[in-house]
């Protein structure tokens, strides 16, 4: 189904370039690409201005609903899982997922993470300390006097 749509889609945006260059300019119209002239020829009388318009419409429309199909489609992660592989490469399956086998090590709540622990609902902030007074270190004692100084 991916593919179908993906496919349809590039076929839409590939043929909406082509009627947007050839929708007419100020001036030129079909007459610049070899056709038109004063009877109309295949167009009608107006030439291709209407065709081209609401060709224009039809695929705009397509091109944005197949764009949010598409979008809507990649943004399952399931499917993400299921197209890569899982999450290790190797099976469809995600190996890391916990089993619900009651034969698996532990029980099937075993590989549960614990829950968190649920956030204050206020900060509380820390209390200011006066700082600790540092003491002075002691005088250095008088030097001895000299021997036969009184």
């Amino acid at each position: 189904m991916d593919t179908v749509l993906l496919i349809l889609f590039v076929l839409v945006c590939f043929i909406l370039t082509l009627v947007i260059l050839l929708q007419p300019g100020k001036g030129g119209g079909m007459g610049a690409l070899g056709g038109g002239g004063p009877a109309g020829g295949v167009f009608g009388s107006r030439g291709a201005v209407p065709f081209l318009s609401k060709m224009t419409v039809y695929l705009g429309v397509s091109f944005a609903v197949l764009v949010l199909i598409l979008a809507r489609m990649n943004a399952d992660p399931t499917r993400i899982e299921d197209r890569t592989g899982g999450a290790n490469g190797v099976g469809g399956a995600d190996a890391t997922a916990p089993s619900d086998d009651a034969s698996a090590p532990g029980g099937p709540d075993a590989a549960a993470p614990a829950p968190a622990p649920a956030p204050a609902s206020t900060p509380t902030a820390p209390t200011p300390t006066a700082p600790t007074p540092t003491p002075e270190p002691a005088p250095a004692p008088a030097p001895a006097p000299a021997p036969g100084n009184p």
